[in-house]
């Protein structure tokens, strides 16, 4: 019989130095023999509990951990980043809404500007037709009074050439 090593458990020596059963009783207790050799190895092959955990378990911890860190400055920034975007594009928005409302009202003061000009050109040609006709009807009778609408008249374009010149010299 070989002599058990002193690293083995206890249980192992005894069963290395027990006489085997089945010398004494062929044929009864067999599988309890095997199941006691088997329970006995099952002890011996158990690593301690230092040699089960892995060397590199509280690196990696540390690891995991910053990289959780990591990951939530990441969402943070990412959430800053796409609130920032939301609010450029609300401002783009706007900033394209105010410029073509400044075309619209630009396409709109150039047009007045033009009125303008049209009903001061009319006013002009009026004025002109007046004029001639205030002449006309004085030459044909120069000795005699005008009536007061052609009185009225004259006086209404002497007030114009009046406010014309004014508002020129300013």
């Amino acid at each position: 019989m070989p002599v058990p090593s002193p690293d083995l458990p206890v249980t192992v020596r005894q069963l290395s130095t027990k006489p085997c059963r089945s010398d004494k009783d062929p044929g009864s207790g067999f599988e309890d023999e095997v199941r006691d050799c088997e329970k006995a190895l099952g002890q011996v092959r158990q690593l301690p509990k230092w040699a089960l955990r892995c060397a590199w378990r509280d690196e990696l911890d540390v690891r995991a951990g910053q990289l959780e860190h990591i990951s939530a400055q990441f969402d943070s920034t990412k959430r800053s980043l796409d609130a920032a975007n939301e609010e450029l594009n609300w401002h783009a928005t706007g900033a394209e809404a105010l410029r073509t409302r400044l075309a619209d009202v630009l396409r709109a003061t150039v047009a007045e500007e033009r009125r303008g000009e049209d009903v001061l050109a009319e006013e002009e040609k009026r004025e002109r037709s007046l004029q001639e006709l205030l002449d006309r009807w004085s030459g044909l009778s120069p000795h005699l009074p005008l009536p007061a609408a052609c009185v009225q008249a004259q006086q209404l374009l002497a007030q114009r050439e009046g406010m014309v010149s004014k508002l020129s010299t300013e």
